[in-house]
């Protein structure tokens, strides 16, 4: 399983790698790191471009416990990799997948353990799939037009 995101208290590396132990799987984990990174864990530093699109697209799953993201691309990106996601309930990062067919959406370290287990009934094409038919950026810009439309039309604030 990987972990791609940089390495501050919120964004939960800690509770990605206990997860990962509790699963008994390995972890791969990117991103900016403080001077050390959690120990348990392979650190393979800073990816972008094709080095993360490769490393997602290779890993069993994307474990994202962040409960401080309102629409983490990373999630998104992931997905449109194949790669299924394990994120936390709190947070958006739920609003970027769809629960139980590209993930799964945990409350603690536990079920996220428990979700790795789980992990392989998904179907990667599954989440390419959904990437590419609810997160477009033809979908996304028609939403957002929407919404604006609803703005100018007093129906929002």
């Amino acid at each position: 399983v990987c972990y791609v995101s940089n390495f501050y208290p919120p964004k939960g590396a800690i509770a990605a790698v206990e997860a990962a132990r509790l699963a008994g799987v390995r972890i791969i984990m990117a991103g900016t790191t403080p001077p050390a990174p959690p120990p348990g864990c392979e650190y393979i530093g800073t990816v972008s471009g094709q080095d993360k699109v490769n490393l997602l697209a290779r890993a069993k799953a994307l474990i994202f416990p962040s409960a401080i993201e309102c629409a983490p691309v990373t999630v998104l990106e992931a997905q449109a990799a194949g790669c299924p996601v394990i994120v936390s309930a709190y947070g958006g990062a739920s609003e970027n997948m769809l629960p139980d067919v590209t993930g799964y959406v945990c409350r603690d370290t536990l079920e996220m353990a428990d979700a790795i287990g789980r992990v392989g009934k998904l179907r990667r094409e599954d989440c390419r799939q959904w990437v590419a038919d609810c997160r477009s950026v033809e979908q996304m810009v028609d939403g957002y037009e929407r919404v604006l439309m609803d703005v100018v039309k007093g129906a929002r604030w």
